[in-house]
């Protein structure tokens, strides 16, 4: 059974199309603002590349259309995410709120727009936006075929599914999630009195079992290619966990615990559906970033029941205080946006503030004939081609398991000077580095973004005087 209300038909489709104006206005702003950031390089550098490999092609087929109707800019590269970003939020409240109720979903869909997570990923040319919308609908779609006893419902969750896989491998553990909770269905008491179908559930265990083979066939074949391309280091669990929370933001992630005791009191079952698709994700993400660089935007699929629950607490609250006035009613709602404001704002501070292209511009008019130029950030390579040679390649700057600074000296070697581009951000530079910078150079320009909360994200340049010798060129 679940928790579906009565929605009025006509302020429902106003809502809807509220949010949906809302959606795009929000993910439109500033699309092309800022030049490309980190893995957006790859998109456009390999995109024709990647959209013959059977691991995540959706997106790149997406950027190749949309580069070849509008050119190569970062507009035409960010578009796809924009749009389906923008599309995820109408989807997600006229979805979910058959199985929560308008208002919840509704909060939801507010929460999903104001969420800085998901706004940077529906204004950065990756395919992060599409597991977020058909994770969303598969999660959905499952949990209406067990209520409902349709094997089409069922049929569409994995179709959904297997779209989302072709935006990013990931979402694998949508299916996954599901054959953990189908297995509940079977084996646990009270699962029919419930409602819930055991033809469906045993049907799609049956589909898990002929799948999974091939599933731990595919899963060997990314790790030996992720092994074989040196990716061995990841942050940890602790690390990992408190990223997930960060970008969740803590007062969602709060929300979201709390509401799911809400659904686990009101409906054992769907609150266990949630916990189970939250859980299994998050689990496979902490315990891949021991030994790999998991980062916390694989978790991305899994948000929209995250988001689902916080909006079932602050639904919960305003039935709780109705009888204290709309604007009490609706009070941890508007905290929770209030609290998300100042990140999402920053969101356009910042890309109205900073663009990489004004630090390759300082190098070019004050670099000398034979410096030398190493670069951290990719974005820098990207916008310095054709204007002079830069070293790039050597990873993330603040990474401690890694030892750059000996292979900085080897490079510059020879050199009367050479210039070194790092990205900044609130974690410090990795010690070596720092140590290095201060007995070899000086800082001569930085540059960060303008923003209203604590987030640290810009450029420096350090210039690396070297006393020439005998081979200087």
């Amino acid at each position: 059974m679940s928790v579906h209300t009565t929605d009025a038909g006509t302020n429902t489709n106003i809502l809807t199309l509220g949010l949906t104006i809302l959606a795009f206005l929000t993910r439109f702003y500033a699309l092309p603002d800022g030049g490309f950031t980190g893995d957006e390089v790859y998109t456009v550098d390999f995109a024709a590349e990647r959209v013959r490999s059977i691991i995540n092609p959706a997106y790149y087929a997406l950027t190749l259309l949309s580069f070849k109707l509008f050119g190569v800019s970062e507009l035409s590269a960010r578009l796809p995410a924009m749009l389906i970003g923008a599309l995820s939020v109408p989807v997600f409240f006229v979805t979910w709120r058959n199985l929560v109720g308008r208002n919840a979903a509704l909060i939801g869909a507010l929460l999903i727009i104001f969420s800085a997570w998901h706004l940077w990923y529906s204004q950065f040319s990756r395919f992060y936006t599409g597991a977020f919308l058909f994770g969303s609908l598969s999660y959905y779609l499952f949990y209406q075929a067990l209520l409902r006893d349709d094997l089409g419902r069922l049929t569409w969750a994995l179709v959904a599914a297997a779209v989302g896989f072709l935006f990013h491998a990931t979402v694998v553990m949508v299916p996954v999630s599901f054959g953990a909770y189908a297995l509940l269905v079977v084996l646990g008491r009270g699962s029919a009195q419930a409602g819930l179908s055991q033809r469906v559930a045993r049907i799609y265990l049956a589909l898990c079992a002929l799948g999974a083979l091939g599933a731990v066939a595919f899963i060997w074949d990314i790790w030996q290619g992720r092994q074989a391309r040196g990716v061995s280091w990841g942050d940890g669990p602790g690390e990992m966990l408190l990223q997930i929370i960060r970008n969740v933001q803590l007062p969602v992630a709060v929300s979201a615990f709390f509401g799911l005791l809400v659904l686990l009191r009101r409906n054992a079952w769907l609150g266990m559906y949630f916990l189970v698709g939250i859980a299994l994700p998050a689990a496979f993400v902490l315990v891949a970033s021991s030994f790999l660089n998991s980062r916390s935007v694989y978790l991305f699929y899994a948000l929209p029941l995250i988001i689902v629950l916080a909006g079932v607490l602050c639904e919960e609250a305003r039935r709780a205080l109705a009888s204290q006035g709309r604007l009490v009613s609706w009070s941890l709602t508007a905290i929770l946006l209030a609290t998300m404001t100042p990140e999402f704002l920053s969101h356009y501070t910042g890309r109205h503030s900073l663009d990489v292209r004004a630090a390759v511009a300082y190098i070019d008019a004050a670099r000398r004939p034979g410096d030398i130029v190493i670069s951290f950030p990719v974005e820098f390579d990207y916008y310095a081609r054709g204007k002079y040679p830069v070293i790039h390649g050597l990873g993330n700057p603040r990474a401690v398991r890694r030892d750059r600074s000996e292979k900085i000296s080897s490079v510059v070697t020879g050199y009367e000077r050479a210039w070194v581009v790092v990205n900044t951000g609130r974690k410090p530079l990795a010690r070596d580095l720092e140590t290095w910078f201060g007995e070899h150079g000086s800082l001569v320009w930085r540059r960060s973004e303008k923003r209203l909360d604590y987030i640290v994200r810009g450029y420096e340049i350090f210039l690396i005087d070297l006393a020439p010798g005998p081979d200087a060129k």
